[in-house]
């Protein structure tokens, strides 16, 4: 694999040789409990409440690693109780996907939420709760609307910071026969979904986008979609200025690191 130095000194960046396709990908995943048992034995061991149950894929040991993946899947609460420093004997796994588009796009969103709030990030991205290939198509899912991935590749993992922290990211790419104009129609309507209903909270977004018979539940996660031009030329650039001019002139962050993986890969210049 090709190690490279992140943007910031914590953070250390692995590229495989050669990007990894679901076959050529093994993921064995251990429960650590019996769910949904194990939300409230984490809630009283942790003391950390929260408004959702969910499960969390995670690496015991907090060692990284790629080639088999030996994971467990605990709760999003072990995962709080890490990054608030309650916690040191797991490694939460997290995704950032790279989603090339029918017209040669990758979209990236504006986060509306946490240390990156404003800045440009690859969609999707989060937590994972299930192996890596299907977590990542579910994603897409969720927060695109994407359902037709193909030549789904892993490219690597990286270490993130902010509300990550002590967290792995593992970065997936994959394309879609859908342009970039149709998602970001998905994103308006999801929107324009929630709006209508005057949804306020997550989980009244989500049903009220449901409602209107969409997918990508999770659209509230970004503000709006960008795009990013999927060429190693166009990307380069983005990736040494660590900055991104939006239709108003405005000069956006961007959380670069899926972008220099998906450069240093290859994986735009093979076209799959």
């Amino acid at each position: 694999m090709k190690r490279l130095r992140g943007y910031e000194p914590t953070q250390v960046i692995s590229i495989f040789d050669t990007p990894r396709s679901p076959t050529e990908h093994t993921c064995n995943i251990r429960p650590l409990g019996t769910f949904p048992q194990l939300y409230r034995e984490h809630e009283q061991r942790f003391g950390i409440r929260l408004s959702y149950q969910e499960p969390l894929l995670a690496l015991p040991g907090r060692i990284p690693g790629a080639q088999p993946l030996d994971a467990v899947l605990t709760t999003m609460h072990h995962g709080h109780a890490v990054w608030t420093g309650k916690a040191y004997d797991v490694l939460p796994v997290g995704l950032s996907g790279l989603v090339e588009t029918a017209d040669g796009y990758v979209p990236y969103g504006v986060r509306t939420m946490g240390p990156q709030r404003g800045a440009i990030c690859s969609v999707p991205m989060g937590s994972a709760n299930s192996a890596l290939f299907p977590a990542f198509i579910e994603e897409a899912r969720h927060e695109l609307g994407v359902t037709d991935l193909f030549n789904v590749r892993l490219l690597g993992y990286h270490f993130v910071s902010g509300d990550f922290s002590g967290a792995v990211h593992y970065v997936l790419y994959g394309r879609t026969n859908l342009r970039f104009a149709d998602l970001d129609e998905l994103h308006t309507a999801a929107r324009e979904a929630a709006a209508i209903k005057q949804a306020t909270t997550i989980p009244e977004k989500q049903e009220a986008v449901r409602q209107a018979g969409l997918l990508n539940i999770d659209f509230w996660e970004h503000e709006r979609l960008v795009k990013v031009r999927a060429r190693p030329a166009s990307i380069g650039e983005m990736v040494s200025r660590r900055r991104f001019m939006n239709g108003d002139g405005e000069l956006l962050p961007v959380a670069a690191n899926p972008l220099l993986m998906a450069l240093q890969s290859g994986i735009l210049e093979k076209r799959l």
